[in-house]
């Protein structure tokens, strides 16, 4: 059973304020690093960050690379460590011979999770991204989760 996650309105209101730049001034660029993990299943998956504090987890609709949500990462690492991944077979990262199923994407959203050693993240998806981000609550649960952002698709 999927539960949903209530965030907190400030939370909302500045996800939405970086969407639409002309609400609050665009702060300084931050300094975007990139990373890589080993998944299990050994495909190397690459990962953009930066700032500190509360982990924010972007991950991007299908064929779409994790510098899609620079805007994002730039907005929210003034006060968020945020982090977005290129999926397999995205972006920077390996081009996967299998494991494009949304239950092996969600493993490597839990994968990217443990990688980084926090204990929990707000969890961002659009397009695909936002299966899954259901299918990683429907296969792991929500321990680990502070909240859950939704963007662009149905979830019926």
């Amino acid at each position: 059973m999927i539960r949903f996650i209530h965030t907190k309105p400030l939370l909302v209101f500045s996800f939405f304020a970086a969407l639409y730049p002309g609400i609050h001034p665009v702060p300084a660029k931050a300094e975007i690093e990139h990373h890589f993990f080993k998944t299990s299943d050994h495909v190397q998956l690459h990962y953009i960050e930066a700032g500190n504090g509360r982990t924010l987890v972007f991950v991007p609709g299908w064929l779409m690379p994790a510098e899609i949500w620079e805007p994002q990462i730039q907005y929210f690492s003034q006060r968020f460590h945020a982090i977005a991944l290129d999926p397999r077979s995205q972006g920077a990262s390996e081009i996967a011979k299998t494991g494009h199923d949304p239950e092996t994407r969600a493993r490597d959203i839990k994968e990217l999770i443990d990688d980084l050693k926090v204990d929990s993240v707000v969890l961002v998806g659009w397009s695909l991204g936002v299966l899954e981000a259901l299918t990683y609550i429907k296969s792991f649960g929500t321990g680990r989760l502070d909240a859950l952002v939704l963007v662009d698709n149905s979830i019926g």
